[in-house]
């Protein structure tokens, strides 16, 4: 959806330069195969590991917005003090201070951001409204 709504938008990033797109062994069956290796040459997902991308593995809140802060040129500001910052992982903390400063997440329950919980189709479309709003 995010890859779709970029494109159409004609606001996909630029691929880094000398990145290698990975040679993902898992994908060849999957109906967003053609997505996941064009976002993938663009460097905007990683796989599970090196050869694989796990494309029906539920994704984790954290991984969305690592990834929606490789899309967009979001400012560096830190939308942090949720009551469960401590579960953000290292490589996440960055995204996820950006991207709540955006809007694009919030806590629920408890000031809790849930970093780590899988997200809904639901979360999903109202996370891509918001995207589009920002572009």
């Amino acid at each position: 959806m995010l890859y779709t709504a970029l494109e159409q938008k004609e606001a996909l990033p630029q691929a880094p330069e000398g990145l290698e797109e990975p040679d993902f062994t898992d994908t060849a069956d999957s109906w967003a195969a053609d997505y996941i290796h064009q976002a993938a040459a663009l460097g905007l997902v990683n796989g599970a590991d090196a050869n694989s991308f796990a494309p029906d593995r539920p994704i984790t809140r954290q991984e969305i917005m690592t990834i929606l802060d490789r899309c967009l040129d979001l400012p560096d500001e830190n939308g942090l003090g949720f009551a469960d910052d401590g579960d953000i992982a290292f490589w996440a903390l960055e995204a996820a201070a950006r991207t709540t400063a955006a809007g694009l997440f919030q806590g629920g329950n408890g000031n809790a951001l849930m970093p780590l919980a899988t997200s809904t189709r639901a979360e999903a479309a109202a996370v891509l409204s918001r995207v589009v709003e920002l572009l």
